[in-house]
């Protein structure tokens, strides 16, 4: 995003901070931001940390700076871009697994973001739990996240609550109960791409 329009970036990351010593002055964050892009994932969490409260909540400077980027046109155009290889994957496995539904497409986009694929083995134990009952799409969504979760090893849990909630529209996701459907608009229509 800072490549594409720097001065875009630097507007959008320029926000009032309401605390010491800033006390609603307007701060640029941008180059805070760009440091933090380029960390380990260890220290990346450490930064993150760092700019929530003890109720792990970001602070509304920061929230403001994710707003204005995620607002920006151009911007949205950038995220379309990169996400493009993901949506198109997981349009393709919409077709190979015969689903057709908004939240078919949320899910399998979503799967393919955190994992990477579907690999073999998931696809196995998913096709095994299906054809074994007869299942509506939301059914079969909730088999498919039962399925790939074991791809996350340690973070199977976590990866499952959060493809469950995605399949069902609601869920417990990090300790926080969502209603992706209610939030997000997230429904059983037919996808159109």
């Amino acid at each position: 995003m800072q490549k594409t329009d720097p001065q875009e970036f630097k507007k959008c990351c320029t926000v009032a901070v309401n605390f010491s010593p800033y006390d609603g002055k307007l701060v640029d964050l941008s180059e805070d931001l760009i440091r933090a892009c380029e960390m380990e994932s260890e220290e990346a969490v450490n930064w993150s940390k760092q700019r929530q409260d003890q109720d792990n909540v970001l602070f509304d400077h920061w929230k403001r700076v994710f707003s204005n980027l995620g607002e920006s046109k151009k911007f949205q155009a950038v995220q379309r871009k990169y996400a493009k290889y993901y949506m198109d994957k997981a349009k393709s496995y919409m077709k190979e697994l015969g689903l057709n539904t908004d939240r078919a497409l949320c899910l399998l986009f979503d799967i393919c973001v955190q994992m990477g694929s579907i690999k073999q083995a998931s696809m196995d134990r998913y096709r095994a739990e299906i054809s074994s009952s007869k299942m509506n799409e939301k059914q079969m969504l909730q088999a498919l996240a039962r399925s790939v979760a074991p791809q996350a090893g340690a973070w199977s849990s976590d990866v499952l609550s959060r493809k469950m909630a995605i399949a069902s529209g609601s869920g417990v996701v990090h300790g926080e109960k969502l209603n992706l459907d209610a939030i997000f608009g997230l429904n059983d229509n037919k996808a159109i791409f």
